[in-house]
């Protein structure tokens, strides 16, 4: 599921880059024995996809920028690297 969002991302030229924290906290939050892998796609979505596509329409992420996905707390953080970032 990263695979098709890091291959969509970079489509339009932007990389992404998740930290095995992060990686392991979506496993923790996303599974569910009933459900599978449903909880995850959603989770995914609301937690990678829709910040990102926020950012993206923000015009925050654009083309030459990567963006690196951090586990922080319970949570995920973003940060840029790349073209014009300090």
């Amino acid at each position: 599921m990263l695979g098709d969002l890091g291959k969509r991302l970079r489509a339009q030229q932007i990389g992404l880059e998740v930290s095995e924290a992060a990686i392991e906290w979506l496993c923790d939050k996303g599974y569910d024995y009933t459900y599978g892998a449903r909880p995850l796609r959603r989770l995914i979505e609301q937690q990678l996809e829709n910040p990102i596509a926020a950012r993206i329409l923000r015009e925050q992420v654009r083309p030459g920028h990567v963006v690196l996905v951090e586990r922080k707390a319970d949570a995920l953080a973003f940060e840029l690297s790349g073209v014009d970032t300090p």
